[in-house]
C-alpha cells in the first residue's frame, strides 16, 4: 500500500470527460477518514486505484502540466469548489497488473474547504487507456467548528505575536482536543491540528514556557494523561503518556524562571522499562534456583 500525501488536480475543462468507473479496468474508491472535520485542519482522504487488467498501467495526466487525480467538490449548495492557486500535481505512479494503490491527500492543501457546511466528494482517475477520467463514488464531509476552551497570545523573537488556543470538538461519542496557532495581528490561522481524544470531566491544563513553547497535559482515558509540548512554530515536538497511580495525579506546573514540568504521576515508558527489568532479575532468579545442587 503506497501513501502520498499532498496530490492534485487538473485544470476543470477535463470534469466534462469522465465516467463511472464500476466496470471500467480500473477502479477508484474514495473513503473520508471521518465524516466530520474541524475548521481549517487537515481534511485527509484515501483514494484506492485497482488494476483489474492483466497487465501493469503507469497513472499520468493527459499532458506533463495536467495531473492523473483530481476531486469534484461541490458545498451544500451545489457551488463547485476550484482548487487553491499552485495547487501540486499528482506524480505518476505504476500499478502492477490486479494490483492496488491507495493514495492519502489532505484536501485542505488544494481545495478551500474550510467554511462551514457540507460538501459532496468524488475522485476522478485519469485513464490513459480510454482517454477518460474513472470516478468513484461521492462521499459526503462536514466542516465544524470547535469549542475554544483556552488561549494565550505570546510573542516571538520576530515581533510577532500569535494566539495558541485549545480548542474541543465533540462527536458522536468522543470528545477531541486541537491545537491552533493563529496570528494575533492579522486573524490568519497558520495550523489547526488534532491531539488526540480526551475525556471531558477534567479540562486539559496548558502553559507556555520561557522558549514560547506550549505544554499540554490532558486525561486521555481513566487515570491515563497525555503530556504534548508544541514548538514555537506550531510544529509538533514531544509526546509522553503519563499514569495516575496510588492517589499521585499529575499536574502541569511552571516555575518562576517560565520553565514547564509535569509533577506527580508515573512515566508510561519509564514504568514498561522498570516491568521489564524486573522480568529479566525474575528469568535470572529461576535459572540460578533451577540448577541441579553441587553448581
Amino acid at each position: 500500500m503506497l501513501s502520498i500525501r499532498p496530490l492534485i488536480l487538473v485544470p476543470l475543462a477535463l470534469f466534462a470527460n469522465f465516467v463511472s468507473s464500476a466496470h471500467a479496468q480500473i477502479e477508484v474508491r474514495l473513503e473520508a477518514e471521518g465524516r466530520t472535520f474541524v475548521a481549517n485542519s487537515a481534511v485527509n482522504v484515501k483514494v484506492r486505484v485497482i488494476n483489474r487488467a492483466a497487465k501493469a498501467v503507469t497513472l499520468k495526466g493527459p499532458s506533463p502540466a495536467a495531473s492523473w487525480l483530481n476531486f469534484r467538490i461541490t458545498n451544500s449548495k451545489g457551488d463547485l469548489v476550484t482548487s487553491r492557486p499552485g495547487a501540486p500535481h499528482a506524480k505518476p505512479l505504476k500499478i502492477g497488473a490486479s494490483k492496488s494503490v491507495t493514495v492519502r491527500v489532505n484536501l485542505n492543501q488544494a481545495y478551500p474547504v474550510d467554511r462551514f457546511g457540507n460538501y459532496q466528494v468524488t475522485a476522478n482517475v485519469y485513464d490513459a487507456g480510454t482517454d477518460r477520467f474513472l470516478s468513484s463514488a461521492p462521499q459526503m464531509i462536514t466542516i465544524d467548528e470547535a469549542k475554544s476552551i483556552w488561549q494565550q497570545t505570546a510573542g516571538l523573537s520576530s515581533g510577532r505575536k500569535f494566539e495558541y488556543s485549545l480548542l474541543s470538538h465533540r462527536g458522536q461519542d468522543k470528545t477531541a482536543l486541537y491545537y491552533r496557532m493563529k496570528d494575533a495581528t492579522t486573524g490568519y490561522i497558520k495550523k489547526t491540528y488534532k491531539l488526540g481524544e480526551m475525556v471531558r470531566y477534567r479540562p486539559p491544563q496548558a502553559a507556555i514556557d520561557n522558549q514560547r513553547e506550549l505544554h499540554v497535559l490532558y486525561l486521555a482515558a481513566p487515570r491515563q494523561f497525555i503530556y504534548d509540548r508544541i514548538g514555537s512554530d506550531g510544529k509538533f515536538i514531544k509526546r509522553q503518556l503519563i499514569s495516575e497511580e496510588k492517589g499521585s495525579r499529575p499536574d502541569l506546573l511552571q516555575g518562576r524562571d517560565g520553565r514547564v514540568r509535569v509533577e506527580g504521576g508515573v512515566d508510561l515508558k519509564e514504568k514498561s522499562r522498570d516491568k521489564r527489568r524486573q522480568l529479566e532479575d525474575l528469568a535470572r532468579i529461576r535459572r540460578s534456583s533451577a540448577r541441579p545442587p553441587g553448581f
